[in-house]
């Protein structure tokens, strides 16, 4: 809420108000201004925000897009290495089953939000660690045994790739994706400040069309903020995939 009084309520007030005091000034009041050369230098002005905020957008989006598809990928190598231990005696079976839905479980309840604030939850490293220790420990006699250990040591290296990749996508902040934000909010202050520096008179219509614009400009500065959070924003991504996969983990008998 507080993000949002500031990006979208506050430059409407203040391009609004600066179009009534602004106008005002003598050398405005009249309305007569060197039209032609201010609105070249404010078409410069729009184009280039335009241009930075579309790139930003397109990383920004990028970046959660990577999470949703490595969340994905680990939710189903998790899946899949459940399954594949039903093959194994039902202690064996019961236990590693369980270690698999608690880490899937401490990665949705958990890490999830910490991934938020740019951390990752070591029990979830110290689960995974667990599982790589019991699927390695599977003798390897030819039999049952071998073969769901040497599938679940497959499933367990996609599950640290996608991981790793996950973590990495929501906490690791691009600097070139930071650069094109800081470019979209100074474009953005540009954008309401050019007319009223160049010189709008204050004339009721002007002060609405500021108001307007102000709105408009403030919503995209919003928008773009929350973009760019790849979790935990309006548009980060969300743990749906583990959530579905723990439901489908409580049909094992």
């Amino acid at each position: 809420m507080l993000a949002f009084l500031l990006l979208v309520v506050v430059p409407a007030l203040v391009a609004a108000g600066g179009a009534h005091l602004f106008g005002r000034r003598a050398a405005v009041a009249d309305g007569e201004r060197d039209g032609d050369s201010v609105s070249y230098v404010g078409g410069i002005v729009s184009a280039l925000f335009t241009v930075v905020l579309a790139f930003f957008v397109v990383f920004a989006w990028q970046a959660s897009a990577d999470v949703e598809a490595s969340s994905g990928t680990e939710s189903d190598a998790l899946l899949d290495l459940f399954w594949q231990v039903e093959a194994l005696p039902a202690a064996q079976r019961v236990a590693m089953q369980d270690v698999v839905a608690q880490y899937t479980r401490q990665v949705a309840d958990t890490e999830w939000p910490m991934l938020a604030r740019g951390q990752s939850d070591q029990r979830a490293a110290e689960l995974l660690d667990k599982l790589r220790t019991d699927v390695g420990a599977l003798p390897v006699d030819g039999g049952v045994s071998e073969a769901v250990r040497e599938q679940g040591m497959a499933d367990l290296r996609q599950i640290a790739d996608a991981r790793r990749a996950r973590v990495g996508s929501a906490t690791d902040g691009d600097p070139f994706t930071t650069v094109l934000l800081v470019g979209t909010l100074v474009g953005g202050a540009l954008t309401i400040a050019f007319p009223l520096l160049a010189g709008i008179s204050a004339r009721p219509g002007n002060i609405v069309i500021m108001g307007l614009l102000g709105l408009v400009v403030g919503l995209t500065l919003f928008v773009a903020v929350e973009l760019a959070y790849p979790v935990g924003g309006l548009f980060g991504a969300e743990p749906g995939a583990y959530l579905g996969a723990l439901t489908e983990m409580s049909t094992a008998d």
